[in-house]
C-alpha cells in the first residue's frame, strides 16, 4: 500500500529523473529498504526524514508537504521508553503484556480502559502524556 510518505518519495524520484537505486545510493541505503518505506512495508523514521530533507535541500513550503506527508503516514509501531519504570518491579513486563493484549481487546473494552487510564491521569496530576486517550 503506497503511504503519503511513499507516494512523496516516489514523485520526487520521478521528478528528479532518479532511479531508485541512484536515491537508495544517495541516501545510503539499499534499494530494498527505499522500496518498502515507498510501499508502506517500512516506517520511515524521524532521523531518515531529516537526512531526506538535507540531502535534496526540502525546504520553505516543500519542506511542509515533506513533513505533512510524513506525519500523515500511519504508524505500525509504537516504541515504549521504560527506562522512568525499570526500578519498579514487574512494570516492564506489564507494558509488554499489554501491548501483547491490546489487539485481543473489544471496542467497549478500549473505551472501559481509556477511560479508566484517563481519570488515573487526571486524579494523578501526570503531565506530558502523548497522544490522545479518549
Amino acid at each position: 500500500m503506497l503511504t503519503p510518505i511513499g507516494k512523496y518519495l516516489r514523485k520526487l524520484r520521478i521528478d528528479l529523473e532518479e532511479s531508485m537505486d541512484d536515491m537508495a545510493r544517495r541516501l545510503g541505503v539499499s534499494k530494498a529498504y527505499l522500496s518498502l518505506i515507498e510501499n508502506g512495508g517500512r516506517e520511515i523514521h524521524q532521523d531518515f526524514v531529516w537526512k531526506i530533507m538535507r540531502e535534496y535541500n526540502i525546504g520553505g513550503e516543500e519542506a511542509g508537504s515533506f513533513l505533512s506527508a510524513f506525519y500523515n503516514t500511519p504508524v505500525k509501531t509504537v516504541t515504549l521508553d521504560t527506562e522512568q519504570v525499570a526500578h519498579l518491579k514487574g512494570a516492564v513486563s506489564l507494558a509488554s503484556q499489554f501491548v501483547m493484549a491490546l489487539h485481543k481487546m473489544s471496542q467497549e473494552q478500549l473505551d472501559s480502559f481509556s477511560t479508566l487510564f484517563n481519570r488515573f491521569i487526571i486524579e494523578n496530576g501526570i503531565q506530558g502524556v502523548i497522544g490522545d486517550l479518549s
